[in-house]
């Protein structure tokens, strides 16, 4: 029994130096919040690649989604895509609610770049994809419900805004562009430009209706800029510390001084008494002064947000990843639509008309 006690107590002491030093090492690494831009070409990686996630939209009756500009008070909903795999749901009240299943996918970009107000200087390095070998990239990322970018290296000089400390290195990035949902949603790739709605129970994948899409200063509500444990800043709080001020050095005393000698009585016909010598000086000096001293579905709520939670789909495609062929003539395309697409355009979002019309809000679910 007295050995047992020892054993179990020391495993409990080793246990908790090990999580004493993991909680020192998490402490340890800054995550950087920002937000910023990013430009480039997004690309399949093997293909068409699906980043094996469903995004599911709420929409009303017809299959139609309605964005809101305005605000709760004043809304403005204006419809933004319309699918006929419209599905029918029961809600737990027995209501009914109307959905559409939409596929993500999976990119990379070769001539990426990103922007920031805390990324002073510097630009994204080139990295293997996956590890492999002659697979060069600037950046991965996944389109769903926003656009999410999965992963960068950026090598320069960033800030961190709370602190205004700089530090100077190679940082892996990462970040997401506005929901779909979101008053500025439009101004991000989201699974509406690549019309991958499909009908979960024919067990057809979808044709994506882009084979690339060109960002140009997308913004990035959501910027991480991940520092290394131990990376010391360039600067203390943005700016040159202070020197301490030296202490004032007390006043000297002023040295007594000297009593005057008497002087020796000449003799006279008459005695003269000796002068008294004089009392000295007493001396005055001062005292010295003391010296100073941060199923795979996905739901969104449709309402406004200005901050988008961090729900970015981290997924990696693999050589296992569902490929499909890619059919630019798609039948839920219009014509005009096959018009301005015919190179496969990437500016093949239509700028949808206001409208008045009071539409459900949107969810999104995600596998």
């Amino acid at each position: 029994m007295y050995k047992l006690g020892l054993t179990a107590l020391a495993s409990g002491g080793l246990t908790v130096l090990f999580l004493a030093l993991q909680t020192s090492q998490a402490a340890a690494q800054l995550n950087i919040q920002t937000t910023g831009e990013i430009s480039g070409t997004l690309n399949y990686p093997f293909g068409v690649t699906t980043n094996r996630s469903t995004t599911r939209v709420t929409t009303d009756s017809n299959g139609t989604f309605f964005r809101n500009t305005g605000t709760k008070s004043n809304p403005n909903l204006v419809p933004v895509y319309s699918s006929k795999f419209v599905q029918v749901k029961t809600n737990p009240d027995g209501s009914l609610k109307y959905v559409v299943d939409f596929y993500g996918l999976q990119f990379i970009s070769r001539d990426g770049a990103i922007a920031s107000q805390d990324l002073l200087s510097g630009e994204l390095k080139t990295y293997n994809y996956q590890g492999r070998p002659n697979f060069p990239v600037k950046f991965q990322a996944s389109v769903q419900d926003e656009l999410s970018l999965q992963r960068a290296f950026f090598e320069g000089i960033v800030r961190d805004p709370k602190t205004g400390n700089l530090y100077q290195g190679k940082f892996e990035v990462s970040g997401q562009g506005p929901r779909y949902s979101d008053r500025n949603g439009g101004d991000s790739p989201t699974v509406f430009d690549f019309k991958t709605d499909y009908d979960p129970k024919s067990g057809v994948k979808p044709t994506p209706a882009l084979s690339s899409y060109k960002m140009t200063n997308v913004p990035l509500v959501r910027l991480t800029i991940k520092i290394p444990q131990g990376t010391q800043p360039l600067t203390t709080g943005g700016g040159t510390p202070t020197n301490p001020t030296n202490p004032t050095n007390p006043t000297n005393p002023t040295n007594p001084t000297n009593p005057t000698t008497s002087t020796t009585p000449t003799t006279p016909t008459t005695p003269i008494t000796p002068i008294t010598p004089i009392t000295p000086i007493t001396n005055v000096g001062s005292n010295p002064t003391s010296p100073t001293t941060q199923s795979n579905v996905e739901f969104s709520s449709g309402q406004i947000s200005s901050a988008n939670p961090d729900n970015v789909v981290n997924q990696v495609a693999s050589e296992g990843q569902d490929k499909f062929a890619l059919n630019p003539n798609k039948d839920n395309i219009s014509n005009v639509e096959q018009s301005l697409c015919s190179q496969h355009s990437v500016d093949c979002r239509r700028k949808p008309s206001v409208s008045t019309k009071i539409g459900p809000r949107s969810r999104i679910l995600m596998r």
